[in-house]
C-alpha cells in the first residue's frame, strides 16, 4: 500500500508526556474544550479513512536537550 504522510510542526515548548495520553480524547489536552473536541474530531475523521494523525515531540521527549516543538502528522 502506497500513502503519503503529511506532517505539520513549531518550535513551541513541546507537550508533556502526562497531556500526550489525552491529546485526541474529546476533552483532552490543554487546550479550551473547543480545540480538543476539534482534534479529537479530527482524528476520527481521518481513521474513518483507514488513515492515521498522531502528534510527537521533535525530541522524542517533552525539552530533551533542549529541542523543543512538537510535529503532527496524518496520512
Amino acid at each position: 500500500m502506497r500513502y503519503v504522510i503529511i506532517n505539520g510542526e513549531d518550535s513551541g515548548q513541546g507537550i508533556d508526556k502526562g497531556i500526550m495520553l489525552t491529546l485526541f480524547t474529546k476533552y483532552g489536552g490543554l487546550s479550551t474544550e473547543e480545540m480538543a473536541f476539534g482534534r479529537y474530531l479530527a482524528k476520527k475523521i481521518i481513521e474513518a479513512q483507514h488513515s492515521m494523525l498522531w502528534a510527537q515531540n521533535k525530541a522524542g521527549n517533552y525539552g530533551e536537550n533542549g529541542n523543543y516543538g512538537v510535529t503532527f502528522s496524518f496520512r
